[in-house]
């Protein structure tokens, strides 16, 4: 078995992220394993290009070389689609997969937009995936989400050649845009590149089974930590750890992510997705039972995404929902919402429909929030 153990803090002034691979321990062993690496764009074909002038194909390929090295290094035999700066047709980096006999496929991308506010990190499978598909999918982005600290876009689907014509599992990953200045600067830092290969590889370490993770490394903690209790999400599913033996916590269709233990230790709050949307959910701990907060409709509303956030009150007795509509690019819309810390009862507390980013908590009677020029507003709860 090998060991994967992780120091490094790279604080990125660009974005305000401080990446702590500290709490990363893995044990993980691909001896046997077979991983096709994609590495997004190349040649005469370079991708998003960011407002400096950064090219896309260039931080896919980096990326992707260090994945690769990750790989071997775990005992997985790799091949990729492009070691160098040239262009692969869509079609022939699934043909090379597929001739390989890969176990699984990944494409190493980062995304564009038209308007450089989008942001955030996504990952994508085929429409109407496997389980295991999907799951490969889930689990790239929770470690990438993990690792960069961005906006939650979550797991999307689409016909992209490298995924329908690939006869493995596969996925496409999109960490970060390229055209928003801030996550241009980032993806310009090889460290942080060195992270993102990194996140893909504890993800396919998580999804192939290959792994025994520290509770820490996807748990929710607090006052819990003093009860040596954790919750934390293995195979999309909700997991408490205990001073015994740890206890699965669901067991159904829904993919689960983001886990947020309250600062009692008796509840958590959690993402559920599946192919109608995602909801957000409460769930108590020792009875079991859950509250669906998504009461305004889950998955879409016309041409728009339903996504649902919540957080805790510094006291566990309240949450702070976002509710958010968005385009698939961009937020369009945002209203915050007071729920009882049982997930039933709720208040509206803004009613304008406006771009709304990182709300929190500053006081058991107060929140915040940013509007989208960047603006800090408080608000007073009753």
């Amino acid at each position: 078995m090998k060991r994967l153990l992780s120091y490094l803090c790279i604080l990125s002034l660009a974005v305000g992220v401080c990446f702590d691979g500290a709490a990363a321990q893995q044990t993980c062993d691909l001896t046997g394993r077979k991983i096709f690496v994609d590495a997004g764009h190349g040649g005469s074909d370079p991708g998003a290009i960011g407002p400096t002038g950064l090219q896309e194909k260039d931080v896919n390929l980096d990326v992707a070389l260090r994945l690769r090295d990750w790989l071997q290094g775990l005992g997985a035999t790799v091949e990729m689609s492009r070691t160098t700066d040239i262009f692969i047709p869509l079609s022939t980096r699934a043909d090379l997969a597929n001739a390989f006999g890969a176990d699984r496929f990944i494409s190493v991308h980062n995304n564009a937009f038209t308007s450089p506010s989008a942001n955030g990190t996504e990952t994508y499978t085929v429409p109407n995936p496997s389980a295991t598909t999907r799951d490969f999918g889930q689990q790239t982005l929770n470690y990438l989400l993990w690792y960069l600290g961005l906006r939650n876009r979550g797991l999307r689907t689409a016909n992209f050649t490298v995924l329908i014509r690939t006869a493995m599992p596969a996925v496409l990953s999109e960490s970060a845009f390229v055209t928003n200045p801030a996550e241009e600067a980032l993806l310009a830092d090889p460290a942080a590149r060195a992270w993102i290969a990194e996140a893909h590889a504890y993800a396919i370490c998580q999804h192939l089974n290959a792994s025994i993770a520290t509770p820490g490394e996807t748990t929710a903690s607090g006052a819990a930590q003093s009860q040596q209790q954790a919750v934390y999400i293995k195979d999309g599913q909700v997991w408490v750890a205990g001073t015994g033996a740890d206890t699965q916590l669901t067991s159904d269709d829904l993919v689960y992510s983001d886990a947020k233990l309250n600062p009692t230790g008796d509840k958590v709050l959690v993402t559920g997705s599946d192919f109608a949307g995602s909801r957000l959910l409460v769930i108590d701990l020792a009875a079991g039972g859950r509250s669906d907060l998504s009461v305004f409709g889950i998955g879409h509303a016309g041409e728009y995404n339903l996504n649902y956030e919540g957080f805790w009150s510094p006291d566990g007795s309240r949450i702070l929902v976002l509710f958010t509509r968005d385009d698939g690019h961009e937020q369009i819309a945002a209203d915050l919402y007071l729920f009882d810390g049982d997930g039933r009862n709720h208040l509206r507390l803004t009613d304008d429909e406006m771009v709304k980013r990182n709300p929190a908590w500053t006081g058991d009677a107060q929140v915040s929030y940013e509007t989208g020029d960047g603006t800090t507003v408080t608000l007073d709860l009753p």
